[in-house]
């Protein structure tokens, strides 16, 4: 048995699911983006940190060679005559090839998490990774949950009215002259974009036309009823 106005109500939905499912992959390209943007610009920032920090090699009688020092954070071994350490900011020690791999991938001290870049003054508003990463995957969370909710209030109050899209832009980086994003990387966002927006064209015009079949199939069978 069909309700008068429900065929409108079930295109309204529909039209409302896909610019909800435009809307989620945009904020995902947008959100990798950004997050592999971001790790570009901590490595390079990384590579000038880590080239100001204080290397030295142990000699025989250092503090380091005590037994009672403590062992390096990153492989948990003692330091051993003529090994190579790095000093960090806040006085830390570690190997040299310990340490520099992990400062290439993060900000932080691997043992009180210091973030180093802060402490020599390079790009002392650019967050860690895992940070920038956490923020905007919730974010993207939260924009789905928002539209999922709209989406079932639609369905519940039989309401024909669609809330605009706010698409909210995601800039969480700062500009920097140094740090601007490539054109190239640009262009393939904006085409990632794009291609998903024709996808859900062609399906928007699929669902159209198949809406149209249905509905004179059903008014050819109400004329033969008639005869």
């Amino acid at each position: 048995m069909t309700h008068p106005g429900t065929g409108d109500i079930i295109a309204v939905m529909i039209t409302e699911l896909r610019a909800w499912l435009i809307f989620y992959f945009i904020q995902k390209i947008r959100y990798t983006n950004a997050r592999d943007r971001n790790q570009r610009r901590l490595g390079d920032a990384a590579k000038k940190a880590i080239s100001k920090l204080t290397t030295r090699t142990v000699k025989k009688g250092d503090k380091e060679t005590d037994p009672d020092f403590d062992h390096c954070a990153v492989c948990i071994e003692s330091y051993k005559q003529n090994d190579v350490v790095r000093i960090l900011p806040c006085k830390h020690v570690f190997h040299k090839s310990c340490v520099d791999p992990w400062l290439s991938e993060h900000c932080t001290c691997p043992m009180c998490k210091l973030n180093i870049l802060k402490a020599l003054g390079i790009v002392p508003n650019l967050p860690c990774t895992d940070n920038v990463a956490f923020d905007m995957e919730r974010l993207t969370r939260t924009q789905a949950v928002n539209r999922r909710s709209a989406l079932g209030d639609l369905a519940s109050d039989n309401s024909l009215g669609l809330e605009p899209l706010r698409t909210s832009g995601i800039s969480p980086l700062p500009q920097d002259g140094e740090l601007t994003p490539r054109t190239g990387e640009i262009n393939i966002a904006v085409t990632k974009e794009w291609f998903i927006i024709a996808s859900f064209g062609l399906l928007s015009a699929l669902t159209l036309c198949y809406m149209i079949v249905r509905a004179t199939a059903s008014l050819s069978a109400n004329e033969v009823e008639w005869f």
